[in-house]
């Protein structure tokens, strides 16, 4: 079973994130600060950790601070601000491939990063080809979701042929 760590999984938003997960079968935690939401609206099937996205630690510990690693970015955004992905290719060297749909985005990634960022839409990817484009293999090391709105992140997740690439830590933001 998939395991994914739902960022902001105790408010509205996240605990409906949640429970379609649950409901696809995957295991859940969910990471939370509860600056807006609440501990005990966490589904009980998922585990519950209190922290914050922001705590680039809470990614790394998950991680367990590997370097060499690789990764697959769904909805890269800013490739400076608030990117664990930014963090992983910088201070440990890991390899991946982003998508974004945003093509200014995308250029300003590219004059910032050195792993690429494609132009194109997360609900129509090929995801096989980006990732044997990238060289990534078909287990990669982590897995960043997150594209607007929720409920295309969840689509975005379950677009990916589960049964072809492996992920070791997914975040569903």
């Amino acid at each position: 079973m998939t395991r994914v760590l739902v960022t902001g999984g105790a408010g509205y938003i996240g605990g409906t994130a949640v429970k379609m997960l649950l409901a696809a079968g995957f295991d859940v935690n969910v990471l939370d600060d509860c600056s807006t939401g609440h501990e005990d609206s966490v589904d009980p099937r998922a585990t519950f950790i209190l922290g914050s996205i922001l705590d680039k630690n809470a990614v790394l510990t998950a991680l367990n601070g590997k370097e060499n690693g690789t990764y697959l970015e769904i909805g890269a955004a800013r490739p400076d601000f608030m990117s664990n992905t930014n963090i992983l290719e910088r201070l440990f060297n890991w390899s991946g491939i982003s998508i974004e749909i945003d093509g200014n985005l995308v250029n300003y990634f590219n004059s910032q990063r050195r792993n690429k960022c494609v132009h194109g839409s997360a609900l129509d990817a090929d995801y096989c080809q980006m990732t044997r484009d990238a060289g990534l293999g078909n287990v990669i090391d982590y897995l960043s979701v997150d594209i607007e709105p929720p409920e295309n992140t969840f689509a975005a997740l379950k677009r990916i042929p589960h049964d072809k690439l492996k992920f070791k830590v997914i975040t569903f933001e």
